[in-house]
């Protein structure tokens, strides 16, 4: 009698296809993967400039100096401002402002705030651009800027009006918030920096605000 051959089965090389499909589809989505990965932090997109290391070196000297003299203001009037502390911290607030009760909470917040303006200058200045009408109002802002931070200083530590000191928030939001809007139109990473100031100067105006409704109403 003869033997029977063993039948061929094709199930290793289903196996090995199915393998290398796998394999396949994996690169890709790997690859797909690596591509969102890589826009959400592609610098030239968000309008990061290339700068040498003496740029990034003056960027960052610059920006510490911005935050050591935010947190020196802040070192003395915490020291030598003590009936002001006790005024403002006798005012009833709203409950989510406790934060400008704590003057190391300030300092802090103050300071980051502040850090990335001069880097938003620089890149807005680096940039290559016609709209001459953003880049005008955008040096007004910044002027407006640095002159309502120098002024508001003395203002914060020794006022003791509720009014005046809304005020003085306020036109320190306006500005912060007209910078951020265009210094966004010259350069995107501009306008993003300004961001974390506008954000603290509106929620200083809206304290003081709330804080002088409340006192109306005693």
């Amino acid at each position: 009698m003869k033997k029977r051959r063993p039948r061929k089965t094709c199930r290793p090389k289903m196996h090995i296809k199915m393998a290398s499909v796998y394999v396949k589809t994996a690169k890709q989505d790997g690859l797909k993967q690596k591509r969102i990965f890589g826009k959400m932090w592609d610098f030239k997109q968000l309008g990061i400039p290339e700068l040498d290391g003496n740029e990034w070196g003056l960027l960052a000297l610059t920006s510490a100096a911005v935050c050591g003299t935010s947190a020196l203001l802040w070192w003395y009037y915490k020291n030598n401002c003590k009936s002001h502390q006790k005024w403002w911290n006798e005012q009833k607030k709203p409950g989510w402002g406790w934060v400008l009760s704590n003057t190391n909470a300030c300092m802090l917040l103050d300071s980051l705030s502040y850090a990335g303006i001069p880097a938003a200058l620089y890149f807005a200045y680096k940039e290559d651009t016609d709209k001459k009408l953003a880049a005008g109002i955008a040096m007004v802002s910044s002027g407006a800027l640095l002159a309502c931070s120098t002024l508001s200083a003395p203002v914060y530590m020794n006022s003791k009006d509720l009014h005046c000191l809304r005020s003085t928030s306020l036109s320190l939001s306006l500005t912060s918030g007209a910078l951020a809007a265009s210094l966004y139109n010259i350069n995107r990473a501009s306008g993003i920096l300004i961001l974390p100031s506008f954000l603290w100067c509106a929620y200083c105006f809206l304290v003081m605000h709330e804080t002088m409704e409340m006192s109306k109403k005693e």
